[in-house]
Parts: structure tokens; C-alpha cells; sequence
């Protein structure tokens, strides 16, 4: 919805089916592993470093335990989160596919062309999604429980609906940043995300692609060699002066709603998965 103006996803699940919304699952498989490794090992550590950890609700630390630890998730994930992205917009034939092109288009730097905007909404979000859950799980424990399953899934999606609103126009440029380079380099999509579509109800990936690229103009592609490196943050800026240029304070909320849906289910899921595994382990190291 974000980078191909997709009005619904009724209208897009009529126009490519069921099994388009797994498209990219791969390159998420692959970055999600060691990326939240990373977090989680961060977050551990980041907990004992400011009292996040200690009894009592502690919201403001633990907001800095999250935001501390998604920058080292960031910096490993971001290079999968933009395959994963063009991808899922149709374009090349897989993973390793995607990677050698776009090496081969941009250099090894361009992987991480959306770090910046990557940070800028990570950290807010991560710093949202663990105070949330830290305090959903304060105030639903009198009603759910303490340290059970239910109470971690609660929480978890509380903790994701709330983060995934607050931090849709910062994703939306992201998403943007990883997508806009396509249409300078006329890459053709293997898979046209909407080539059944109504066109008078919607627009190409292309067409949006290509609007705030010429917004951003000439300067706002690069991402290779160290004078693109330095224009990362400007970038981020003029695609998000572009947007507004272009579609208004609506643009910036694209997705708002599915990314809502998405992260409340996920949030729950990893949370109380970490929660679980980490109450085994522990377990079973002080048994021994």
C-alpha cells in the first residue's frame, strides 16, 4: 500500500491472489534470525545496565533499553528489509538475485540506503513497543495474571498496535527510499504488484516510484562511494518533503491500518516467544 498506492487489501488480494503476501519471505527469514538475536542479547544486557530490570514498572528505562538495542538490530537487518521491500513489489527473480543487482548497480553501500530512515523510525518504535508492553503487562497483570502466556500476548499486541500507528509516516518514507532507485535504473517488475488492478482506483508502483523520485530529483538516487554516504540523512529529508509535496499529510498514514494488523499479531508472537524461552532457560540453568 505504502510504494504502489494499493487502495485496500481486498483490492489487492483480488488482483494477486493468496500467495503474493508471502513474497519476500526469505529475505526476511534470513535478516530476522541474527538480527533479533542481536536485540534480544542487547536488551538483556541494556536491562541490567539501567534498572529496566529491576522490580517495579520502570517505563523511561525501558524505553532506552529498546532504542539502544534495535541499533544493533538495524545494522544488521537493514540490508534483508530492502530486498525483502523490492521484493515484494515484484521486482527480480529472488534473494540472492536482488543482492547482486543491486551490488552490481549501486556497490555494497546501497544495502543500506535507508538505514538512516530505518533509525529514525526504529528507535521511536522500539523505545514505543517496549514501554508499551512493560506497561500493558504492569496493568493487565492484575486482570490476566503474572509471567503467564496470556498475559505476554496481550501485552505484546498492545505494545505492537500502538508502536506500529505512531510510526507509519516514518515508514512510509523508508519504504520509499528503498523503492525510489528502481525507476531511475528502469528496472522492469517480474511480478507487477497490481497488474490486474483497477487502474482508475490505483496507481503502478512505477508511477508512485517515480513521482517522488522526481521530487527528490537527481541528487536523491546515489547511495554508493562516501559523497552518497554523506547525503544518506539529506535524502531521507527530500523524499519526505517530496511526499508531502505529492500526497499530503494522507501519504505519510499509507498502511497505517495493515501496519496495525501487522504488528500487534507479531509483537504478541515475539514477546511472549522470548518470554517463554528465556523462563525455560532459566530454568534449567539454575537447576544446574
Amino acid at each position: 500500500m505504502q510504494s504502489s498506492g494499493t487502495s485496500s487489501f481486498s483490492a489487492f488480494y483480488r488482483a494477486n491472489g493468496f500467495f503474493r503476501l508471502w513474497r519476500g519471505s526469505p529475505a526476511v527469514l534470513l535478516g530476522c534470525v541474527p538480527s533479533h538475536a542481536a536485540y534480544f542479547s542487547a536488551y538483556e544486557v541494556g536491562k541490567a545496565r539501567t534498572g529496566a530490570g529491576a522490580p517495579g514498572h520502570h517505563p523511561i528505562a525501558a524505553a532506552a533499553t529498546g532504542a539502544c538495542a534495535t541499533i544493533l538490530h538495524d545494522s544488521v537487518s537493514a540490508p534483508m528489509d530492502m530486498v525483502k521491500q523490492r521484493l515484494q513489489l515484484g521486482y527480480y527473480k529472488g534473494v540472492f538475485h536482488c543482492v547482486r543487482s543491486i551490488v552490481a548497480q549501486d556497490g555494497a553501500a546501497s544495502l543500506w540506503r535507508s538505514f538512516p530512515a530505518t533509525l529514525a523510525m526504529n528507535v521511536p518504535y522500539a523505545a514505543a513497543v517496549v514501554a508499551a508492553n512493560e506497561s500493558a503487562k504492569t496493568l493487565l497483570a492484575p486482570l490476566l495474571g503474572t509471567g503467564n502466556l496470556s498475559l505476554f500476548l496481550a501485552s505484546g499486541a498492545v505494545a505492537g498496535a500502538v508502536a506500529g500507528v505512531a510510526t507509519t509516516p516514518l515508514d512510509v518514507v523508508k519504504t520509499r527510499l528503498q523503492t525510489m532507485a528502481l525507476v531511475g535504473a528502469n528496472v522492469v517488475p517480474v511480478a507487477p504488484l497490481c497488474g490486474a488492478c483497477d487502474a482508475t482506483a490505483m496507481e503502478s508502483a512505477a508511477a508512485l516510484a517515480a513521482r517522488t523520485a522526481a521530487a527528490v530529483g537527481p541528487s536523491g538516487g546515489g547511495a554508493g562511494g562516501a559523497s552518497g554516504g554523506a547525503n544518506l540523512l539529506a535524502t531521507t529529508l527530500r523524499v519526505a518533503r517530496a511526499l508531502w509535496a505529492t500526497e499530503g499529510l494522507r501519504g505519510f498514514f499509507r498502511g497505517a491500518a495493515a501496519r496495525m494488523a501487522v504488528n500487534a499479531p507479531s509483537q504478541a508472537v515475539s514477546w511472549a516467544s522470548y518470554e517463554a524461552v528465556k523462563g525455560l532457560l532459566t530454568s534449567r540453568y539454575v537447576e544446574r
